[in-house]
């Protein structure tokens, strides 16, 4: 079944009890549409509907750090392709504890890595240690936020389009229902969207794939 956004908005102002053909109420439906999304995606961080690309960074002689895309989620898997090298995660916290005079240290192939956020431009840069002494290929397996639900597309999958509209309600609740005398009201809904999450996420793990399982048998002189 596909659902257009624009049925979501109304579906979520009629439950809040506005006016679904407000078309200033419909743009604060598709924005509480977009909070729903991303905290689902904040939820399930390995969710299939979060998008997963192949990202390439091209190292230089002497630089450790490198921007990462502007809708990056997390990193996965980074590895050296020409090294036969998947390198390792680490906090900051760890790795400065690794490197901690990254000026003196010798350049090498990197081994590890760790994410910082640059507040100035608003976005996440990888660090690599030890700084890169040559010009390495690393290719990464990347997450990269859902890109902003709009009021012209449709939504595929009518388990999404459930739990996105449980959470828009709550969401829109916080703000037409922002009276102490509705707690208990705000409260249902976030329970509700809670357990079509949970929800969701089942479904989600089903559609893995699972280990095989090898079957192991008992000799009698086992027991």
């Amino acid at each position: 079944m596909t659902t257009s956004t624009i049925t979501m908005q109304k579906n979520v102002l009629r439950e809040l009890g506005q006016n679904p053909d407000d078309t200033t109420l419909q743009g604060r439906a598709l924005r509480w549409l977009n909070k729903s999304m991303d905290k689902l995606c904040g939820f399930m961080p390995d969710a299939e509907f979060l998008q997963t690309a192949e990202i390439s960074i091209t190292l230089v002689d002497g630089t450790a750090t490198y921007i990462m895309p502007d809708d990056f989620f997390y990193m996965s898997q980074l590895r050296i392709d020409e090294e036969s090298r998947i390198l390792e995660e680490f906090t900051r916290q760890e790795f400065d504890r690794r490197h901690p005079d990254p000026a003196n240290e010798e350049e090498d192939v990197p081994s590890d890595y760790t994410f910082e956020y640059d507040r100035v431009n608003g976005r996440h840069v990888i660090r690599f240690g030890p700084i890169p002494d040559d010009a390495y290929v690393c290719h990464g397996i990347l997450k990269r936020w859902h890109p902003a639900l709009s009021s012209s597309q449709n939504i595929q999958y009518d388990k999404l389009e459930t739990v996105l509209e449980e959470g828009a309600i709550w969401e829109g609740s916080k703000s037409i229902y922002a009276d102490q005398e509705y707690t208990q009201y705000r409260s249902e809904l976030k329970g509700s969207w809670l357990e079509s999450a949970q929800g969701f996420q089942q479904i989600m793990a089903f559609q893995k794939p699972r280990s095989k399982q090898v079957r192991v048998v008992l000799r009698k002189s086992d027991y």
